[in-house]
């Protein structure tokens, strides 16, 4: 190997067979999964499914630049190969997670894509808000352990709820914090990570407000028991100075 070499990385999943082989190109990359992984079926599945998505990547950025044409029949092309490559790749996602549903990555795949919004509903932001988590077993504390998780929080409270209204947040967060408060491991694991972004920032309005009533319905009532008496002393006394200004 050259020094680039050395450098790259590629994924690979041990789910099942502990025994198998992966060929792949010089650039770490599995070119035919059903010619170049031998004695895995969990990876296999996981290859074709990431090297069409990347495929589909890329016929979307070449779809996207005729978009940006002002030539009108370059442009309705586009948008027909568009509509046509979203129905393929749909249906492609769900053979992938009907054949592949015993394999660990596409359990992944499927929990963490999102939920699919019908294309009756109207509101389909408020929809894909709402149902935002419905597919995320939380059971499963393997997942603390993934970037998946992680990613899908940040990006709910701090990318879809970024801009929204104290009481949208609050409510959003207590359909979510429902859903696992007696899970110790859990809830720790959220609010870790979302308490210090919320307490005093200076650059949102109302997120203490946020940061005050997350305090109040879930530390303060018991349901963050790895917290201290001193650490909840403190937040109980931040809270009472905190709303007197809110």
């Amino acid at each position: 190997f050259d020094k680039e070499a050395k450098k790259a990385r590629f994924d690979f999943t041990i789910d099942g067979s502990q025994s198998f082989s992966i060929r792949l190109t010089p650039s770490f990359e599995v070119e035919d999964p059903q010619r170049d992984i031998i004695g895995s079926a969990a990876n296999r599945a996981m290859y074709e499914y990431i090297n069409r998505e990347n495929k589909a990547k890329k016929q979307v950025q070449d779809i996207n630049k005729r978009l940006k044409s002002d030539d009108t029949k370059v442009k309705d092309e586009a948008e027909k190969e568009m509509a046509l490559l979203t129905k393929e790749m749909t249906e492609f996602e769900k053979r992938a997670y009907e054949t592949g549903k015993q394999y660990r990555f596409i359990q992944l795949v499927k929990m963490f894509n999102g939920p699919e919004v019908p294309d009756e509903v109207e509101d389909k932001p408020l929809y894909y808000r709402t149902h935002y988590w419905d597919g995320v077993d939380f059971s499963d504390h393997s997942l603390v352990y993934t970037s998946d998780l992680f990613n899908k929080m940040n990006v709910f409270f701090f990318g879809i709820l970024y801009h929204s209204e104290t009481d949208t947040v609050c409510r959003y967060a207590d359909m979510l914090f429902h859903k696992i408060e007696k899970d110790t491991l859990m809830m720790r694991y959220f609010m870790d990570y979302i308490m210090p972004k919320y307490y005093r920032s200076t650059r949102n309005i109302g997120w203490d407000a946020t940061w005050c009533h997350l305090v109040r319905e879930y530390y303060l009532k018991g349901k963050c028991p790895w917290a201290s008496e001193s650490e909840l002393t403190n937040k109980r006394q931040t809270v009472e100075f905190l709303e007197q200004s809110l």
